[in-house]
C-alpha cells in the first residue's frame, strides 16, 4: 500500500493536537497500520541522526531498529494488558499499533535542542489517548497499560545502547 506523506502528516498533526475523533478514525481504519508505521520510521530516522553524525553508524542503524521493534512490542504488550489486566476485549495489535504510530510524531521536537523532553512527554500523552481510544478503557487503565508495556522496551533500548556505545 502506497503511503501518502500529507495525509501521515496531516494525521499526525491532528494526533499531536490530542484530537480524540481522530484517534477514533486511526484505530478504526486497518488501511493505516503501514503509514502509521512509516511515521515511526521517520521519526526513528530522524532522532537517530545525532548518532550517525557523530561516526556510530552501528548505532544509528540499531536506534531506528530498536525504535520500530520496540514500538510493535508496545502494541502487542498493550493490547495483551488491555485484555488480561483490564478485560478489554475491544482491541488487538492493529489497532494500537494504528493509535499510537502517529502518537511518535511530537518527537521530532528532539530535532530542536532542549525540546526532545517536552516532545517526548507530549508523545507519551498521545500514546496514552490513543491506547485509551483504541481499548476503550479509562485513562487510569490507559496509563499503566502505557507504563508497563513500555518498561520492556526501554530496557532493551538500554541494553543496546550500552552494547554500542
Amino acid at each position: 500500500m502506497a503511503i501518502d506523506p500529507a495525509h501521515a502528516a496531516s494525521t499526525s498533526f491532528s494526533i499531536a493536537k490530542l484530537d480524540v475523533d481522530t484517534f477514533e478514525r486511526v484505530e478504526a481504519d486497518t488501511s493505516l497500520t503501514t503509514e502509521a508505521g512509516a511515521v515511526v520510521g521517520f521519526v526513528a530516522l530522524v532522532g537517530s541522526l545525532g548518532a550517525l553524525f557523530n561516526g556510530f553508524v552501528w548505532l544509528f542503524i540499531a536506534s531506528i531498529a530498536i525504535t520500530i521493534i520496540g514500538w510493535l512490542i508496545w502494541a502487542w504488550l498493550s493490547a495483551f494488558i488491555a485484555e488480561k489486566l483490564f478485560d478489554v476485549q475491544t482491541t488487538d495489535m492493529g489497532e494500537m499499533q494504528r493509535a499510537t504510530g502517529y502518537a511518535y510524531a511530537p518527537q521530532l521536537l528532539g530535532i530542536v535542542p532542549f525540546l526532545g523532553f517536552i516532545g517526548m512527554i507530549w508523545s507519551l500523552v498521545a500514546v496514552i489517548i490513543g491506547m485509551r481510544q483504541a481499548a476503550e478503557m479509562t485513562t487510569v487503565q490507559a496509563i499503566m497499560t502505557a507504563l508497563i508495556g513500555f518498561l520492556p522496551a526501554i530496557i532493551a533500548m538500554g541494553i543496546v545502547t550500552a552494547i554500542l556505545t
